[in-house]
């Protein structure tokens, strides 16, 4: 019985997985400035992956490079955490100037 409970709840979990994929949200050469925006993540409760990249792999040339991912649910209040902008990002509608 306890068996069959796993199996289901294993087999949801990769669903849901599935339907909430990771997307980058940012990426930087510079590795202090990522632990920053992963801490400022996490303490509004985002998870957020960190991937390095290898130097070969990422420009420029020779320098590694690292990258910010999260759950595609997340993208929009991450992106506005971390003060970045992009076609997920919640917009606002801004009233017009007077003439």
């Amino acid at each position: 019985m306890f068996d069959r409970i796993r199996r289901t709840a294993s087999s949801l979990r990769g669903r849901r997985a599935a339907e909430n994929p990771l997307v980058k949200v940012a990426g930087t050469i510079h590795q202090v400035e990522v632990d920053v925006w992963q801490t400022a993540l996490e303490r509004q409760g985002i998870g957020a992956t960190v991937r390095e990249l290898a130097p070969e792999a990422a420009p420029p040339v020779g320098r590694p490079s690292w990258e910010v991912w999260v759950r595609q649910s997340d993208e929009p209040r991450a992106r506005l955490i971390l003060g970045l902008s992009g076609r997920s990002v919640l917009r606002l509608p801004r009233r017009k100037a007077e003439e």
